[in-house]
């Protein structure tokens, strides 16, 4: 039988809890070192994909909402382009992409990132 997963309805909350609760200060120092994220898809990745709800629109619509916002200011950061480009991207990919795939990336990316600024 599955194992029932967590619900944090917050991105943030949800990135401060794993980095409290679920990561060692050994596999912190791992992700330190790294150079990019791309390694992460079936370990961290996994982890947070198979322990925390992403994906359903009853049990985690602010964090939904909340990955979206977030998901299009990076990639306005990132590409220096406009709001209405990363919006067309999102709404585009978004239907054919599987979510919790992508969140859990974005989840990575965020906690990699935090991390290497501690």
């Amino acid at each position: 039988m599955e194992k029932e997963k967590i619900v944090i309805d917050s991105l943030n909350e949800l990135i401060d809890y794993i980095l409290e609760h679920d990561l060692d200060e050994a596999t912190k120092e791992k992700l330190r070192e790294m150079d990019n994220t791309i390694g992460l898809h079936f370990s961290l990745g996994m982890y947070i994909r198979n322990h925390y709800e992403l994906s359903d629109q009853i049990r985690v619509p602010n964090l939904l909402l909340e990955f979206k916002i977030s998901w299009i200011k990076d990639e306005v950061e990132r590409s220096g382009g406009n709001y209405k480009d990363a919006l067309d991207s999102y709404e585009f990919w978004y239907p054919i992409l599987t979510l919790d795939d992508e969140i859990s990336d974005h989840i990575t990316k965020k906690i990699w990132k935090k991390v290497r600024t501690e």
